[in-house]
Order: C-alpha cells, then structure tokens, then sequence
C-alpha cells in the first residue's frame, strides 16, 4: 500500500481532497507554486483528452447520419406511435409476435442443450465414481 501512497496522493491533489497546510508548511513558495503548476497542467491535459474525445465522437455521429439517413424516419414514426398520433399497423404488431415467440423457442432448445450436457456429465461421475470404488 505505501508503493501507490504518492499516486494516491496525486488523485487526491486533483479532487481536492487532501491536506494542503502540510504541503505549505514543508516549503512556502515551491509547495503552493509546485501544486498550482500540477492542478493546472492536470486539468489542461484532462480537460483536452476529455474534449478531443468528445468532439471525435461528435465528428463520427455526423458522418454517421449522412450514410443512414433512415434513423430519422424511425424516430419520428416511434415518437408518433408513443404519444399515440400514428397507430402501427397489425402486421407489424403480429410481426413483433412472432419475434418473441421465436426467441422463446430458441431458448428452449438452448436449455435442452445445456440439460442433455448436464445428464452426460452426471452420468459420467456416477460411472467412473462406480469404477473407482470396484477397484
């Protein structure tokens, strides 16, 4: 724990959450000049990962939105739907259906999968078990 108290100290300078007197006392001019050089260097390296990585993403999604132009058109007929403007139509309600009933039969035969897998591991511990006690 001591090896990771000077990293630990650090999170703390940068959440303001340690004891700054200590840090004053020990040296007046370098100890507050060490730690507003190190706040305002964090912060400026955070705050730029922080914004390059919001403005890359925000570069993306603007690119995205030219290829597709369709996610407009879903939104608006979901949001006409929601408040009850638009009404969907049958096929698509019995569509939805079907959907699920077919995820139920999926994992119906997932869990026959996984059940048949459990009885032949049980049976193979109750005949090697067998074997071991015959020796």
């Amino acid at each position: 724990i001591l090896r990771f108290h000077s990293s630990q100290m650090l999170f703390e300078m940068i959440l303001m959450k340690f004891d700054s007197n200590e840090l004053f006392r020990v040296e007046t001019f370098l100890g507050p000049f060490v730690l507003t050089l190190f706040i305002l260097l964090v912060v400026f390296i955070c705050l730029s990962i922080f914004l390059s990585i919001i403005n890359d993403n925000f570069r993306l999604a603007r690119e995205k939105v030219i290829e597709d132009p369709e996610v407009f058109s879903y939104i608006i007929k979901t949001f006409f739907q929601w408040i009850g403007i638009k009404k969907r139509p049958e096929w698509e309600i019995q569509e939805e259906k079907d959907q699920q009933m077919r995820e139920n039969y999926f994992s119906t035969t997932d869990t026959l999968r996984l059940r048949t897998n459990q009885l032949v591991n049980q049976i193979n511990r109750m005949y090697f078990n067998q074997q071991t006690t015959n020796v």
